[in-house]
């Protein structure tokens, strides 16, 4: 078939032929071909492929999204683990760093109401991007832009990456890295109190801030102990 015909030779998406017809196929009423075709354009990768052959997988890896809303489980958790694939990561800037929030977002909002493995499974691959050990200062604004975005809906997804942390590294590595963000945001929480918020972006800034500090506090009690002043 198509698939084993790209893992011989992943050049051969070129061809308009194969590229409609994962398109036509990703929407074929049966789920097991649209679950296999999830699985085909996973497997394709374009970091290091020619120009035109990086344009089109991101074209179908872009369709693979769609099926997130796939009333097939299986097909759903193909299209969660495409999109989760293709992420970058968290210290990218720009364009990329504000679309890399929107999707982590909205990837944490679909899964609320997935089955378990697919939750831990995204959670599992949004904490390696966005909690990537060592922690450092850097850590804390893309998961603070994160938090803002996520405060409609009570910090839950942010939750539940913290959760995913401790239970990926322990408790002895958790509590370190809580304090470590614990003490970025104060830190950062102070610059802002001292020196002002100008602008929509500064002001997103400390409430994310600050609602990732109250989900570190619930988590993790013991990150704010030393500053329990300031937080009070």
């Amino acid at each position: 078939g198509i698939g084993a015909a790209l893992d011989g030779d992943p050049a051969l998406v070129r061809s308009h032929c194969v590229s409609k017809a994962l398109m036509l196929r990703s929407q074929d009423d049966a789920a097991m071909v649209r679950f296999a075709v999830m699985q085909v354009i996973g497997r394709l990768r374009h970091d290091a492929a020619a120009a035109d052959v990086r344009r089109i997988v991101l074209e179908l890896r872009s369709a693979a999204r769609s099926r997130m809303s796939d009333p097939s489980p299986m097909v759903r958790f193909a299209a969660f683990r495409v999109v989760c694939a293709d992420l970058p990561p968290a210290d990218v800037g720009g364009e990329a760093a504000q679309a890399l929030v929107a999707q982590s977002d909205d990837l944490l909002r679909r899964v609320a109401q997935e089955a378990e493995n697919v939750r831990t499974y995204v959670c599992k691959a949004l904490e390696a991007i966005f909690l990537r050990l060592p922690i450092h200062k850097g850590t804390l604004q893309p998961l603070a832009r994160l938090a803002a975005a996520q405060d409609t809906d009570k910090c839950q997804g942010v939750r539940e990456l913290l959760r995913t942390h401790g239970a990926a590294h322990g408790d002895d590595a958790f509590l370190h890295s809580m304090r470590c963000l614990a003490c970025d945001a104060v830190d950062s929480l102070r610059h802002f109190a001292e020196h002002g918020a100008m602008g929509g972006t500064a002001a997103g800034s400390v409430a994310g801030t600050a609602a990732l500090l109250e989900q570190i506090g619930v988590e993790c009690p013991g990150a704010l102990c030393e500053h329990i002043d300031t937080v009070l």
